[in-house]
């Protein structure tokens, strides 16, 4: 079989109700009683036909039924009944924050979802949406908002976001909650920066600043990794990537 494109897309706010299940269209995902999975496909996963360590986060079953996509908290690995399958996971980072995994109807590729948040005073308090959306669905919703025209065939076929929306306003206020991160902080002077700070200081330097998009998204990702991690955990690189090969669309 072919091996499927992972691609990351956003769903709307799955409710985590305890350590290894989830609350998703009204049942408990996650290891049943009979130790089967239910997966948020609505799917049964019956015990002993898949073979892996740990506790997932999610499970998908292929359109095909003979493989699984199993999302842990930072990778995303193929397996079949007789085990995982050697040299398909894909690293996602310790941080990425992915809740679930869906199969295309066809198979092709796999999808990773993230949450968002909508926050208005037109939005359902206290409700979470398991409605499929992706990015264009959100780009889509915020032009509708705008009375903006669609940038192409992707915005303008995306379902737009809706189902959390209500007609009654509800100006009730939000809870401030205080930041904890200090927005005054500067990057340390030169001095007190060590080799890898100063590495990483040097190569934002070098990039093209003149306009929007154009840094090389090569080195500005590592930047950014570099940034929050501190060299804890590698950067989740893409095999044959090469510094320079950002296409301008312009």
């Amino acid at each position: 079989m072919k091996r499927p494109m992972v691609v990351c897309l956003g769903l709307a706010l799955l409710a985590a109700v305890a350590p290894g299940m989830t609350r998703f269209a009204g049942v408990w995902m996650g290891r049943q009683p009979d130790g089967s999975f239910l997966v948020s496909t609505g799917q049964r996963i019956e015990a002993g036909s898949i073979a892996f360590t740990g506790r997932p986060i999610d499970l998908a079953l292929h359109p095909t039924k003979d493989l699984f996509a199993i999302l842990n908290k930072d990778s995303v690995l193929l397996a079949t009944a007789n085990g995982v399958i050697k040299g398909t996971e894909v690293a996602l980072g310790a941080s990425a924050g992915f809740r679930g995994l869906v199969w295309a109807p066809d198979g092709e590729w796999l999808a990773a979802s993230t949450a968002f948040m909508v926050i208005s005073p037109y939005n359902k308090r206290k409700y979470v949406d398991s409605t499929f959306y992706a990015q264009p669905s959100m780009i889509r919703s915020i032009e509708m908002i705008l009375g903006l025209d669609p940038m192409n065939r992707f915005d303008a076929l995306a379902d737009p976001i809706t189902t959390c929306f209500t007609d009654a306003l509800d100006l009730t206020p939000y809870r401030a909650v205080p930041s904890n991160i200090p927005l005054d902080e500067r990057n340390p002077a030169g001095t007190a920066m060590n080799r890898d700070d100063r590495f990483w200081l040097e190569k934002t330097r070098e990039l093209d600043w003149s306009h929007i998009d154009a840094p090389d998204p090569y080195w500005l990702n590592r930047i950014i990794w570099y940034s929050i991690h501190k060299g804890a955990s590698p950067y989740p690189g893409r095999p044959g990537e090469q510094p320079g090969q950002a296409v301008d669309l312009d």
